[in-house]
């Protein structure tokens, strides 16, 4: 649908139940684009440009008033500062869903912290899969032979021969062989202490035989 409307036309619109003035700016690009709200118009021929963030209010609520002494610039944070002042409920929620927040960042810190110094330090009493024809090792610790040979049955491992070899052996065994690092999607979950094979790949306890 086209827009006859020429250059500097103002229009009505609701915005956020409110009675926004926006004016027309171009003719070119999407119609949603050729409009800007006459506020934020007049505060910058007023005021100079507006800096990166910055809303602007009207100091006597009225939308439509855009009076250059009715407006103001203001850190779009502050109508936030001034909302959880009058709201302490708000207030309290808002830092318990930061607490949260911050939590889950320091759980993946912690979980790519832990990958991390797995793929580069060996654990002596743990197993790692071997491919003695490739030269590689699995760099994934396992807690015993049996499930450290399961990566055998992974569609990515499965035309190997995989061999279970402790951690102490490793630097004998295979002092200069590759070391792989499975993807998210072919690696065995990891536990807080343990790891486990999959759910398609669950060994039963029942059936896990000591190592000696």
């Amino acid at each position: 649908m086209g827009d006859a409307l020429p250059l500097g036309s103002v229009r009505l619109r609701i915005h956020r139940g409110h009675k926004v003035a926006f004016i027309k700016m171009t003719h070119l690009g999407p119609l949603r684009k050729r409009w800007k709200r006459l506020a934020r118009v007049e505060a910058a021929k007023h005021f100079g440009p507006l800096p990166q963030g910055a809303i602007v209010t009207h100091k006597d609520g009225d939308p439509l008033n855009v009076a250059p002494d009715n407006l103001a610039v203001i850190p779009r944070i502050e109508p936030l500062k001034q909302t959880l002042a009058e709201n302490p409920a708000l207030e309290a929620r808002r830092r318990v869903n930061q607490s949260r927040a911050t939590r889950r960042l320091v759980k993946a810190n912690n979980k790519l912290r832990a990958r991390i110094d797995r793929s580069v330090s060996v654990r002596r009493g743990q197993f790692y899969a071997v491919c003695h024809a490739k030269r590689m090792v699995i760099f994934v610790p396992c807690r015993t032979k049996r499930q450290a040979e399961r990566f055998g049955e992974l569609e990515a491992y499965r035309h190997l021969v995989i061999e279970g070899v402790r951690g102490a052996r490793l630097e004998d065994d295979c002092p200069d062989y590759r070391r792989e690092i499975p993807d998210e999607g072919q690696a065995w979950k990891w536990g807080k202490r343990r790891a486990v094979a999959p759910d398609s790949l669950e060994i039963p306890q029942n059936q896990v035989s000591p190592v000696p």
